[in-house]
């Protein structure tokens, strides 16, 4: 095993400290991703229904 200075111990560390931060933050930007999408399907889906419901009511509606 190979000995390290003290400076290359704390570059290591520090690049090390680095790397797990952009990985939590690399998740974080996932998961709000994932949010996201599950919240515009709802949306799509509600507008669906809505879209549904307006055309159904106009041919219940409509008298020739």
């Amino acid at each position: 095993m190979k000995g390290h200075s003290p400076g290359q111990a704390l570059a290591e560390l520090t690049t090390a400290a680095t790397l797990q931060t952009e990985a939590t933050h690399q998740r974080l930007v996932f998961a709000w991703g994932q949010i996201l999408c599950t919240e515009l399907r709802r949306v799509w889906t509600q507008l669906e229904i809505l879209e549904i419901q307006w055309v159904t009511s106009l041919l219940y509606n409509f008298h020739p």
